[in-house]
């Protein structure tokens, strides 16, 4: 755990961990005074006598805490972070990683793996086995970059009102959504009714996108695609479409 409200995330996991009869459980507290919503689940776990570590003093009982732990929950930080983890919490997310893949331990990230935000632009990164991600879900977790350090991902609900989530700014599409987006066809259209595309794409190099942009366009159901191309790239575009 960090000291925000994603370790305060963390701890209530580890709460509700021991309250459902689970008893080796311990928690590694990567800065040494928490915030307010950390601070609280604290108080509880000191109550219920479960194991407490120090990062920057018990060095050695954290390190070994992880390598014998058969499931690591991370919560040092979460959507809160606005640039990459610095000092002390960074040391101790790249500990945590190296350890947790030398031992082959899965990882469980709260809401995002540590260091990851919207403004991601490097640096060190928690490798989760699952984000347990508070709906709505987090658009830098679909992000391809780092999308592997995300792992299976896990919605949970319940915990924001319903229209919280619509008021997103992102969407992700399934499968199941494409049907709906498609509009309705009939047996008497043809391609002068179905729509016209237009595609500006490829240069010297990269002529791929533009065949494979103007190929969906037609896939997808459009009448016509014309394909706007700079005057160098065209005979290579006129033998591939």
């Amino acid at each position: 755990c960090g000291a925000g409200n994603n370790a305060g995330g963390a701890l209530a996991l580890l709460r509700h961990a021991r309250f459902s009869g689970l008893a080796d459980l311990v928690a590694i507290l990567g800065r040494d005074e928490p915030g307010e919503a950390a601070a609280i689940q604290l108080a509880t776990l000191r109550a219920l006598g479960l194991p407490l570590l120090s990062w920057s003093a018990q060095r050695e009982a954290c390190l070994a805490a992880i390598d014998r732990a058969a499931l690591l929950v991370d919560g040092i930080a979460g959507t809160g972070l606005d640039g990459p983890l610095r000092g002390v919490l960074a040391e101790f997310a790249i500990a945590a990683n190296d350890r947790a893949k030398a031992a082959r331990r899965p990882v469980a990230a709260i809401d995002l793996p540590s260091g990851l935000h919207d403004h991601f632009r490097g640096g060190p990164l928690v490798e989760a086995t699952w984000t347990l991600c508070i709906e709505p879900l987090k658009s830098a977790l679909y992000v391809p970059a780092h999308r592997s350090a995300c792992g299976e991902i896990l919605p949970v609900g319940g915990v924001f009102p319903a229209w919280a989530e619509r008021r997103a700014e992102a969407r992700l599409l399934e499968e199941s959504d494409l049907g709906s987006l498609l509009l309705p066809d009939a047996p008497d259209r043809h391609k002068g009714t179905r729509g016209r595309l237009a595609v500006f794409a490829g240069s010297i190099g990269s002529t791929g996108a533009a065949c494979l942009a103007s190929r969906a366009g037609l896939a997808s159901g459009a009448g016509l695609a014309a394909l706007f191309a700079s005057p160098e790239t065209l005979p290579i575009l006129s033998s591939r479409l």
